[in-house]
């Protein structure tokens, strides 16, 4: 049996996997690709199948980009050295968040445990060698009840 890190070096070392993860770095470096020009304008959304999915501010910006969608495929490609994509499809954002804004981060914390008012009142219903008096019991240890 393999370990959880040799299955993830596996799936992660599988060619489409490797350019996945190169595309994925199209969206932390769209800024460097399509420049500074078109930056603010023409956010990446995603990718469906062979077709970029670049999300604009209005259909004006829309109808402009369209005419950019070859020197983007063309900038894409030059960023990777492949061309992953044969299409763009343009979309409009809207109150989306293109992925080059993304930022992954982890600030939810959990919150602490809070004893219930009644904490206790079952300890003599329940019985102390059945499975459901075990785990009462732990559950009032976790609450920090001492005299379990």
């Amino acid at each position: 049996m393999r370990t959880a890190a040799q299955a993830l070096e596996a799936y992660l070392s599988r060619r489409d996997m490797s350019n996945e993860m190169q595309i994925a770095g199209i969206w932390k470096n769209w800024h460097r690709i399509i420049g500074s020009g078109l930056q603010d304008l023409a956010r990446p959304v995603g990718k469906r199948k062979r077709t970029l999915r670049i999300g604009v501010a209005n259909s004006l910006v829309m109808q402009e980009c369209s005419f950019y969608s070859e020197q983007i495929l063309e900038k894409v490609a030059a960023y990777l050295g492949w061309q992953p994509f044969d299409k763009i499809s343009f979309e409009l954002l809207e109150n989306n968040v293109g992925l080059d804004q993304v930022v992954v981060g982890c600030d939810f914390q959990v919150p602490a445990a809070k004893s219930p008012d009644a904490l206790g009142e079952l300890l003599d219903e329940v019985p102390e060698d059945s499975p459901v008096g075990s785990c009462y019991r732990s559950y009032l240890r976790m609450l920090g009840k001492k005299d379990v």
